[in-house]
């Protein structure tokens, strides 16, 4: 085992080299983990105050989202910027912000953070808060049940000095209601409709939530008002209303910016500073990301499980008919597993542009069937280069396309895209 010094410099080396070839990496975070195996335990010594965000979806919007509102206030926050939620991402991003020598003192340390490692990484972090989004399927090949996911969580919550909790969702919140140390998240019922929870997804008897009524909760969001480009929502924190204007479109963003906000105004960030970060916020690479290519527009809107899927179309593809480029690769960080295509709810895809959807990536041919059983026809490119260009010729001049890919897929398709358009860093 090498010296804490030495893996922090191997890492450093690493970082440099990756940056040198152009992209992010969590490679030196998983060297350093392979050679200096404590280095994790380390972490808390270098930060008045650790935050972690985990759950199925919304993670890196939420984490991002708050990111930016805390620089507003505190002189250094670190954050896995990349959104690599392992211990190695997260391990990258605390060497990158080290000194040659070691040193790093930082007000903040905030870390979005795979369900899966939640327990280990919040027993060695000990956060200040854990804020827990939400809990649908997702890669059951990695994770198994949501039932196990839970017990996973409830651990995590033992060694967290304070838990936010989405109570919207009714297995969390049975797991979670008696906890001395919860902070709740609930909506109103029209809002609560619109984003339903892993029960109700899969359509299940034990789904419990009545979505007529209303359920006191210490973060509560009153109302969602969309427009052409972005929405309008009131929060009620703890008896305190904020109304906040944000560019991010979708229902399901209302949670992700409630959570941010909340914990931002419960380390003393005023609301004007929230307000406004919050009213400039772009999306995270890859959320509903739009990157021109001269006179074309493409969005990019990652999917990773049918909970996000369906709200991709309804909160996008049902918009109006574009041209559609749908990316689904399996490897290990996408899943292997991806017999979850057939969960999503592609029968409610009813605004389609006819002849102008393309699938492509590892499993191309796999979200090809799950269209045919839709009846919804499309063009099979398993080369994702070769189908990117396809979905370009296909988008008119002033007009907009979308790109639907899975975790991998995204990164790929950025880094082609990158050679055609200026991507904004990660």
């Amino acid at each position: 085992m090498l010296p804490h010094l030495l893996a922090i410099w191997v890492g450093k080396i690493l970082i440099l080299l990756g940056r040198l070839k152009g992209g992010s990496s969590s490679l030196p975070g998983l060297v350093v983990e392979k050679l200096y195996p404590n280095f994790i335990q380390h972490i808390p010594s270098y930060f008045d105050k650790i935050i972690v965000v985990t759950g199925t979806n919304g993670k890196t919007t939420t984490t991002k989202l708050l990111r930016n509102i805390l620089h507003e206030e505190f002189d250094l926050v670190v954050s896995n910027q990349s959104g690599s939620n392992m211990p190695r991402g997260i391990i990258t991003s605390v060497i990158s912000s080290m000194s040659w020598t070691g040193k790093l003192h930082a007000k903040i340390g905030l870390f979005e953070v795979d369900e899966g490692f939640t327990t280990y990484m919040c027993k060695e972090l000990e956060p200040e808060v854990l804020a827990i989004l939400n809990l649908h399927r997702d890669q059951l090949d990695r994770y198994g049940e949501v039932d196990r996911i839970i017990n996973m969580l409830s651990k995590a919550a033992e060694s967290s000095k304070s838990v936010l909790v989405n109570f919207d969702d009714p297995k969390l919140k049975s797991a979670f209601i008696q906890f001395d140390n919860i902070t709740s998240l609930s909506a109103s019922s029209k809002v609560r409709r619109l984003v339903p929870n892993d029960d109700q997804l899969h359509k299940s008897t034990s789904a419990t939530i009545d979505n007529e009524k209303d359920y006191p909760a210490d973060i509560f969001i009153k109302y969602v008002n969309g427009y052409n480009h972005g929405q309008e929502i009131k929060i009620d924190i703890r008896c305190v209303d904020i109304k906040i204007k944000t560019k991010l479109q979708g229902v399901f963003n209302a949670y992700n910016i409630a959570v941010a906000v909340a914990i931002a105004s419960d380390l003393g960030v005023n609301k004007d500073t929230i307000n406004n970060v919050v009213a400039n916020f772009e999306p995270a690479f890859g959320r509903s990301e739009i990157v021109k290519l001269k006179d074309k527009y493409i969005k990019i809107l990652l999917v990773k499980n049918p909970s996000g899927f369906n709200q991709i179309i309804v909160s996008f593809l049902n918009q109006q008919p574009l041209p559609t480029l749908i990316i689904i690769n399996d490897n290990y960080a996408d899943g292997r597993d991806v017999s979850w295509l057939w969960d999503v709810d592609i029968e409610n895809w009813h605004n389609i542009d006819s002849g102008k959807i393309i699938t492509s990536g590892t499993r191309a041919y796999d979200m090809a069937l799950r269209l045919q059983y839709a009846n919804i026809e499309c063009v099979v490119e398993p080369d994702i280069k070769k189908a990117i260009a396809k979905l370009i010729s296909l988008t008119p001049k002033n007009g907009t396309s979308n790109i639907v890919p899975t975790y991998t897929a995204m990164l790929k398709s950025r880094k082609l895209l990158k050679n055609k358009a200026k991507l904004k860093a990660w």
